[in-house]
């Protein structure tokens, strides 16, 4: 198969991410400006969130935070970009070899986790010169970086090709093979929750992600497991199918994009605005869940129907055009 057009599918790209993201951080940009609890972003923070370099800076430099700390999920944001940059570099991998590819992405990924873990060695063998403090943000930036994910990104594009080869396959045999991995899946997932989880359990709530990735073999493990129960599911049979093609669930997917990017805006204003509930019991789980989950969903209808997918629409018509011109 080909890639495409490199262009067209920049241009996809961006207008599937940034649109959306850029109105986020302009509301975040007003909420620290009204809020007491947090201050205005320096220039220098504000300028890697507009480009979504947040996480490479936050691990270079001091003084960057995660969302203005308003907004702490957007770290993903950097994440995702710099897959989207690498991808059509390495898809010619996952279209020959996509095991191949898989298996370069977990050993990045075990590279990468176990050279932070052991910074402190590494500090001293190449007599880089950092001082405790910068080893401890490095460390904890380290999980929220591209590498860190890259398996994860491997398994989906691994999980894509196994799923293309295999998902008219109806015979006894391949059914068979497709529950006995949901199972094992199931199980492996709930395995590896527990110990990521037991992993992160004294982590500060706000580093509960870096934490819960901190540990190489956990993050594949749990990644691992999740894609089996995701291709396993998505490969049927036949009812399963229909469960994942169900058209209200695809219409939220078509708006979880702004529900992502609003529902720690809205928590944090409730937070800082707001008398809700902070006893950490069933019922104060249960009003704070009444008023961030109607308002995120709201805010990604809106933001999906009058933002996104109008932009969105402009792009495939102008990726269409550069496709034919290339």
């Amino acid at each position: 198969g080909r890639f495409g057009s490199v262009g067209a599918y920049a241009i996809r790209r961006a207008a599937r991410l940034l649109p959306a993201y850029w109105l986020i951080l302009a509301i975040m940009l007003v909420v620290t400006l009204l809020a007491g609890s947090v201050s205005a972003p320096a220039p220098g923070d504000l300028l890697a969130h507009l480009v979504g370099l947040q996480g490479p800076t936050g691990l270079l430099f001091t003084g960057t935070t995660n969302g203005f700390s308003v907004n702490p999920p957007v770290w993903t944001l950097s994440v995702e970009i710099t897959f989207y940059v690498v991808l059509p570099i390495v898809a010619w991998i996952w279209i020959r070899k996509p095991w191949v590819g898989l298996l370069a992405a977990a050993a990045l990924t075990v590279i990468w986790n176990e050279a932070f873990q052991h910074i402190g060695d590494l500090n001293d063998t190449f007599d880089l010169g950092l001082s405790p403090e910068r080893m401890i943000q490095a460390a904890v930036s380290s999980t929220l970086q591209f590498p860190s994910w890259a398996f994860s990104f491997g398994l989906g594009m691994t999980g894509a090709s196994v799923y293309l080869r295999i998902r008219d396959r109806r015979d006894e045999g391949t059914i068979k093979w497709i529950w006995a991995a949901r199972i094992a899946g199931i199980a492996g997932l709930v395995v590896f929750a527990w110990l990521t989880g037991s992993d992160s359990d004294k982590a500060p709530v706000e580093l509960v992600a870096q934490y819960s990735r901190s540990s190489p073999w956990l993050a594949l493990g749990y990644s691992a497991f999740l894609a089996l129960v995701m291709v396993s599911f998505a490969l049927g049979p036949g009812a399963d199918r229909s469960l994942l093609a169900n058209h209200r669930l695809r219409e939220l997917g078509d708006i979880s994009y702004g529900i992502f990017l609003s529902h720690m805006v809205i928590a944090f204003c409730l937070l800082e605005w707001a008398d809700l509930p902070a006893d950490g019991n069933l019922q104060s789980f249960l009003v704070w869940t009444a008023a961030v989950v109607p308002a995120s969903v709201l805010y990604g209808y809106l933001s999906a129907r009058f933002l996104e997918q109008p932009i969105r629409r402009w792009a495939r018509k102008y990726g269409r055009g550069e496709t034919d011109g290339t």
